[in-house]
């Protein structure tokens, strides 16, 4: 059953008079419209609209370093840091905005974008780390897309092709329960080994015999297509139909038949909760929304499914402080793992600080996986 409180309304920075008058005064230049003067004008135009842009964000840096925790003067900064093709000092503020608050989908694709389009080999293992760090914040398929196809770039190198399947793994247990997206990550996973199937001769070339190599890589391909099938994923039947294609003697199998419409049905138990999803962009409808499917889920006692939807949730309600509440009493309870209830703790603390019983469980929490008193202790700072 689901202790569900209250739906929160997204909590908005208030700024005092004297960071409204900051930003009002950042913001006069931009508001100021344009006079019109004749050609030979234009170069003093440009060099003028140069010093507004500077002037614009040199305030606006200077209003962060006043006021840290206020959420749009970072994005504004960003924007016109990235306008500007200022692309040190653009880095240097995605890192501290990423530092004070966890990023949006949208924000982390942007970023990492950038940063994977000047890279070269030499900065992959920092590329990646920022991968790492991005997939962190909030449940991201997309974001997961671009890792693994980052990840595939680096394929040639030693150990490489371990290397994006390990990465692999990590997204279908980290968003491939999604039921609406998580078909993605496991179609882009198929198409990878299907391009190394397709590298590969059946038969050895010398002995004509079968080639050990090709088996192999067709079973973990047969393996994939089973365990994709296994989960109630939008496009279930398309990813059949290719079984029955590819391996017609796996779609002939009477367990596997079995498998496969047992997820059907599951499939559509849960129809009804994606639709009323689907159905709004209303805050509070969609969190409602979200309760619902919470409590069929809860029903079921599925950890793994059950930790999907509340993730799915908090990409919504991520301000939703009793959500938060919520989800961390069940990982406290059902799900104990050290490295998954303290994470998610972080995360909580980090979107709704002034939570004080978030911040209390999260240090009874820490106490109970005995993490080091020093640790605990600056959790009071």
């Amino acid at each position: 059953m689901s202790d569900k409180g209250d739906v929160d309304e997204p909590a908005v920075s208030e700024m005092s008079p004297s960071e409204d008058d900051s930003l009002m005064l950042c913001q006069e230049d931009e508001e100021m419209e344009p006079e019109e003067g004749d050609d030979s004008s234009s170069e003093l135009d440009s060099e003028d609209d140069d010093e507004a842009e500077k002037e614009k964000i040199r305030c606006l840096e200077e209003q962060i370093l006043s006021y840290p925790y206020t959420y749009a003067p970072h994005l504004d900064l960003i924007r016109a840091l990235r306008q500007a093709g200022e692309l040190e000092r653009l880095r240097a503020a995605r890192q501290y905005m990423s530092e004070i608050f966890p990023l949006t989908e949208e924000l982390w694709l942007e970023w990492l974008k950038d940063e994977v389009s000047l890279a070269t080999e030499d900065d992959r293992e920092r590329i990646e780390k920022l991968f790492d760090k991005a997939v962190s914040d909030y449940l991201a398929v997309d974001v997961w897309l671009e890792y693994v196809q980052y990840a595939i770039g680096g394929m040639g190198s030693p150990n490489g092709i371990s290397h994006v399947r390990a990465i692999f793994d990590r997204a279908v247990t980290e968003v491939g329960l999604h039921v609406v997206k998580g078909a993605n990550i496991w179609d882009a996973y198929r198409e990878f080994e299907n391009a190394i199937l397709a590298g590969l001769e059946p038969e050895e070339a010398d002995s004509g015999k079968p080639n050990p190599a090709y088996i192999e890589q067709r079973s973990r391909l047969v393996s994939l297509f089973k365990r994709q099938l296994s989960v109630p994923l939008l496009g279930i039947k398309e990813t059949y139909a290719e079984v029955k294609e590819w391996f017609p003697e796996l779609a002939s199998d009477k367990t596997f038949q079995q498998i496969y419409q047992q997820t059907l049905s599951k499939l559509e138990k849960l129809k009804p909760f994606e639709k009323e999803l689907a159905a709004t962009d209303e805050y509070y409808a969609k969190m409602e929304a979200y309760y619902k499917y919470i409590e069929y889920e809860l029903s079921l006692d599925d950890p793994a499914r059950i930790q999907c939807i509340y993730e799915r949730a908090i990409t919504h309600g991520y301000l939703n402080a009793e959500l938060w509440l919520q989800y961390t009493r069940y990982l406290d309870t059902k799900l104990p793992i050290k490295k998954v209830v303290l994470a998610a703790y972080e995360r909580s603390v980090r979107n709704c600080p002034w939570k004080a019983e978030l911040w209390g469980r999260y240090i009874l929490a820490m106490e109970r996986h005995k993490e080091p008193d020093v640790k605990i202790t600056g959790k009071y700072h």
